[in-house]
């Protein structure tokens, strides 16, 4: 997804036109059989196919309270993922 141009982004984030929230917003939306959504930010042209449908992968969890900003609304509850020998996400930049 692009999240430049995705409605649940531009509807419910703050600050739509900020490039770090672009950013953050950018990636894969991925889902569980649970049907929670997680954010994979991700540059790469294609990010989804890190996550083949009903493959087990393996990848840090960081939950936030929040992800927009303070007071702001959770676009997807604040669930994002990030590869495991990576830095932690701060969605608080």
């Amino acid at each position: 997804m692009d999240g430049r141009t995705n409605k649940d982004v531009l509807k419910k984030s703050q600050m739509p036109n900020d490039p770090t929230m672009q950013r953050f917003y950018t990636g894969a939306l991925v889902s569980t059989d649970h049907a929670r959504k997680w954010m994979y930010p991700s540059t790469a042209a294609n990010p989804c196919q890190k996550f083949p449908k009903s493959a087990l992968v393996r990848v840090k969890a960081h939950l936030f309270c929040c992800d927009t900003g303070n007071e702001g609304q959770c676009v997807f509850g604040g669930r994002w993922l990030s590869d495991v020998d990576s830095n932690p996400v701060n969605t608080f930049e």
